[in-house]
């Protein structure tokens, strides 16, 4: 998992948007902001140029995502909920999340969470005051999903 300083003098919304970027989310891509602060991530989602984003609040049903975005650190029990409600996200799809900076463990907390729900993460971005994850969900190959579905009968 690389990690990468935030240094640089670029502003937040040119580096976000190479983040996204970077990560294969396009301007059409399918996007679901969920949790707090998910208002205002759609809105600047929308105000720079994504055309499909849409805000999930609780369990509700939803269209298959390309993307998840949690715009807020959440301490690890409202991921934990969030995560296990992303069964819209499509296979290979991407969660983009935030973690508060400096406190011990985290790190490894996160990425240990991200992978018992089936997530790798590709990246993860340090700033001032947060870390950004990039995970994407994997894809079960037939025989291990045979497997595992026969492992939960």
């Amino acid at each position: 998992m690389p990690s990468e300083p935030s240094g640089g003098r670029t502003s937040f919304s040119e580096g976000l948007c190479a983040l996204l970027k970077s990560a294969g989310v396009l301007k059409t891509s399918v996007i679901r902001v969920v949790g707090e602060g998910g208002l205002h991530a759609l809105l600047w989602l929308c105000r720079h140029g994504y055309e499909q984003v849409g805000l999930m609040r609780g369990a509700s049903p939803a269209e298959p995502a390309e993307v998840v975005l949690v715009p807020s650190a959440c301490p690890p029990e409202a991921l934990e909920q969030i995560l296990a409600q992303a069964s819209h996200l499509q296979p290979d799809g991407l969660v983009v999340l935030g973690t508060r900076r400096g406190v011990a463990g985290a790190a490894e907390a996160t990425s240990a969470l991200l992978g018992r729900h089936g997530f790798r993460v590709e990246r993860r971005v340090s700033g001032h005051h947060r870390d950004i994850y990039l995970a994407r969900r994997g894809v079960l190959a037939p025989a291990r999903r045979l497997s595992a579905a026969a492992a939960g009968r």
